[in-house]
């Protein structure tokens, strides 16, 4: 189907002489010769179609009618600028808490450190209060047979002061015992050893017993090797305590024909020891040839027995 863009029209404002034409478009003419009258008139002139619009460089003239108000809802003739849609993320888990809803509980309480102590011990003899000197100990014989009891000689016991003068702030002490016949020991009893018999005496300022402790029974022992020689022995058998930890951890021994010259345990002639360090339930035994010179047959022998324990 064409389309026509344009037609060719021809207006009348009277009657027509003839079938006349305007020679120019668009020109008024009148019948009779061609020539414009008074007669007639007639004009020719192009008709755009209804749809067209006429075409224009200008912009087009404002409408004299006022616009009509554009709705709120309305949209705005230019595309309006709006922010970009957010931008959707895929669900996640709820977070997990390890925070439990009742209030925390409280750490427990740290135990409070070990304390423990470092103490000197001296074998003693058991006393009430501060023990005196010329104390004697159950002594024992021991031949062949079983030990038996004897009255004399007894081991007997001394205080440092009788050594050491003007050493009222010192404590400890030392026994002494005459020297067995041939084949014949002296004892102050069988371990462990009997109530009554020599301990190990732990923090006992003045040799008073109820200002330290009691760790444990010694036995002290004397027996000849030669005419002229004898071997002392010190055992401390350390007993259990219930209310704390006892370690026995050094042991000094003095044993000799001559009186000991000072109570500096670190100068005391070494000895044989055993069962260090020593602990509950264990026996802790030094052994020594006795020192000196044996000047007679009922020489006496000078025996001391120091050892340190800690204590926790």
């Amino acid at each position: 189907m064409s389309t026509v863009s344009s037609f060719q029209a021809q207006m009348h404002d009277g009657p027509l002489d003839g079938n006349n034409k305007c020679s120019t478009p668009g020109s008024c003419c009148a019948g009779g010769g061609n020539s414009c009258g008074t007669s007639g008139s007639v004009c020719d002139f192009t008709v755009p179609p209804a749809s067209a619009q006429p075409a224009s460089s200008s912009a087009p003239a404002s409408s004299s009618q006022p616009s009509s108000p554009q709705s709120p809802s309305a949209p705005a003739s230019s595309p309006a600028s709006y922010p970009p849609p957010p931008l959707l993320l895929a669900p996640q888990p709820p977070a997990v808490s390890n925070v439990s809803a009742d209030p925390p509980m409280a750490p427990p309480p740290r135990p409070s450190p070990v304390s423990c102590k470092s103490d000197t011990i001296w074998a003693a003899p058991p006393s009430t209060g501060e023990a005196q000197a010329g104390t004697t100990v159950p002594t024992f014989e021991i031949t062949t047979g079983s030990p038996s009891s004897v009255t004399s000689p007894l081991f007997t016991w001394n205080p440092i002061q009788n050594i050491v003068k003007n050493a009222a702030a010192k404590w400890g002490g030392y026994f002494t015992v005459t020297t067995p016949s041939s084949g014949t020991t002296y004892s102050t009893a069988t371990p462990p050893g009997p109530a009554t018999g020599p301990f190990g005496c732990a923090g006992c300022a003045k040799n008073d017993p109820s200002r330290g402790y009691d760790v444990g029974g010694v036995v002290l022992q004397v027996r000849p090797i030669s005419s002229t020689a004898s071997v002392a022995t010190c055992a401390l058998v350390i007993r259990n305590n219930p209310s704390a930890t006892v370690i026995v951890k050094e042991a000094h021994f003095y044993a000799s024909y001559n009186q000991i010259p000072n109570f500096n345990p670190g100068q005391f002639p070494s000895a044989s020891i055993t069962g260090l360090p020593g602990y509950e339930g264990t026996t802790v035994t030094m052994t020594q040839t006795v020192g000196g010179t044996k000047n007679s047959t009922n020489a006496p022998i000078f025996m001391a027995c120091h050892f340190t324990v800690s204590v926790c």
